[in-house]
Order: structure tokens, then sequence, then C-alpha cells
């Protein structure tokens, strides 16, 4: 994933997805926002949050509880289906290697079911997204532009089998511990 925010910044990220899991898991790694010098590490799992942002976390796992779902890119696309006001076919590209069809989807965000969105989340009257599905019709890809920002999300490698667990307890802090240290 690629996130291009207003004032030009870029942020890379990449991650895995367990979704045979209930929660879904994941890992990501991405650069601190603090200081893009410094590789953060995610792990989600069994609704438990675990960060590990090198020196700054003493290279421990930062626990923080209370998160029920890891962020879901396909979740996302099938809560805003209902909002879903004009889709149009563009055809066949090349996404990265992999053939898949390009589609043009307009979502009218005031059309979204109830709790989608967060109380006070500002959103244009309609939001356009570029989709693309791979030959099993799963979704490869997909780019927003939004409030002059952009977000270019690619999935890849389905059916690989991962796995993805919480690290080992003797390297885990509390939130508490790891704000204490600071």
């Amino acid at each position: 994933m690629v996130l291009n925010d207003p004032n030009g910044s870029v942020t890379e990220m990449s991650g895995t997805m367990d979704y045979l899991r209930d929660p879904i898991a994941m890992t990501m790694t991405m650069p601190s926002p603090e200081d893009p010098a410094i590789t953060m590490e995610t792990v989600m799992v069994d609704g438990v949050m675990y960060l590990n942002m090198g020196e700054m976390s003493q290279n421990m796992w930062v626990e923080a509880t209370g998160f029920t779902e890891a962020s879901d890119p396909i979740g996302e696309m099938r809560d805003f289906s209902q909002a879903i006001t004009e889709v149009v076919h563009n055809g066949p590209v090349d996404l990265d290697g992999v053939p898949a069809e390009h589609y043009t989807v307009t979502v009218e965000p005031s059309l979204m079911p109830a709790g989608t969105l967060e109380p006070g989340t500002m959103l244009p009257e309609t939001v356009t997204y570029e989709i693309y599905l791979d030959g099993e019709g799963r979704p490869a890809g997909m780019d927003i532009e939004i409030m002059g920002g952009s977000v270019i999300t690619r999935l890849t490698n389905f059916n690989e089998p991962v796995t993805i667990e919480a690290p080992p307890a003797d390297q885990i802090i509390s939130f508490e511990e790891f704000q204490g240290g600071r």
C-alpha cells in the first residue's frame, strides 16, 4: 500500500493478512511517521495489536488491546458496496504483472450503512475508486484520490499459507511501560 498525503509525503506499507482467522490477523511493516529512517512493525492477532518501533520501543513489542479488527481492504470494499452509485468497466489491464479487469466505481458516502464511518468523518459527496479484479474476481488493487491525497493498494499471493502469531511474551511490554520509558 502506498499513501500519498496532501503535503507530498509518501508512505509505503507492506503486510500479510490471514482471512481464515476470526478476527482477521495481519502483519504490517512501514516507516515511522516521526522518523522515516525507523521501520515500524505491527502484528494484530486475536484482537490485540503489537507494535515494534525499533530503538523507540527498546526493540520490544508494545501491546495495545481493544482492537477487534485488522485493517481489511476487502471488508472495506464490502462496506461501501451499498453506497455504489455507478460502475464503469474500463476493460482488461496489466496490474503490476497481473492480468486484471479495471473498473471505476463511484460511491456516495452518505449511503453507507450506519456505523461504517466514525462520527464526524468529513468526506466529499462522492468518492471515486479505481478497482482491479484478478482472473478469479478477487480484488487485486484499489486506487483512490481523496481530499488531496491518494491511496494505492495491491493485493497479491492469495491462498499462500501464512503464519501470524503474537510476539514471544518476553519481548512484549505494556503501553504504560512504553509511555514510562519515553
